[in-house]
């Protein structure tokens, strides 16, 4: 009855903590997905923007596509480049450390489109938590509540 009752609570953690956040924008042909880590992203951080792109049609990744990028805040460039291409399983990163707190804008182009993609950014100062982890708190308290007081009522039980 242990094994069961841990599996189960080992099952709902694992679903709790499995969420990725991401973004995606279908541009013609293309399809570009648009991840971060971390998710919240601040300054001083080393950060990563993850950009995937993808066959509209068929959602198939595309692997050794040229994109060209430019990440800018309030209107000024802080980095551009058309040097970006997809890995084998059509991603590509762009490792950054922003410097500024602020709503940054990222525009991706693939090299045969005439359409851009455009993403926003927001980076922090420091890292503010959303109301979110307070409800997995207290869901994760309250499981831990209930299963003292099953294990009580079993071990009472197998006492007599």
């Amino acid at each position: 009855m242990k094994k069961y009752i841990a599996l189960v609570f080992l099952f709902v953690a694992s679903v709790s903590f499995a969420h990725l956040e991401g973004e995606s924008a279908v541009i013609g042909d293309y399809k570009i997905e648009l991840s971060t880590i971390p998710e919240e992203l601040m300054i001083g951080v080393n950060s990563d923007v993850v950009i995937s792109i993808e066959n509209a049609t068929s959602g198939e990744r595309i692997r050794g596509a040229a994109f060209w990028a430019r990440l800018s805040l309030n209107d000024t460039t802080v980095l551009s480049s058309s040097d970006f291409i997809t890995n084998g399983f059509g991603s590509s990163g762009i490792n950054y450390i922003f410097q500024k707190p602020g709503h940054y804008r990222l525009d991706i182009t693939p090299a045969l489109s005439n359409a851009t993609a455009t993403f926003h950014l927001r980076v922090l100062e420091e890292y503010k938590a959303d109301s979110a982890p307070l409800y997995m708190a207290a869901a994760a308290a309250v499981f831990f509540i209930i299963g003292i007081a099953v294990g009580f009522i079993f071990s009472r039980r197998m006492g007599k």
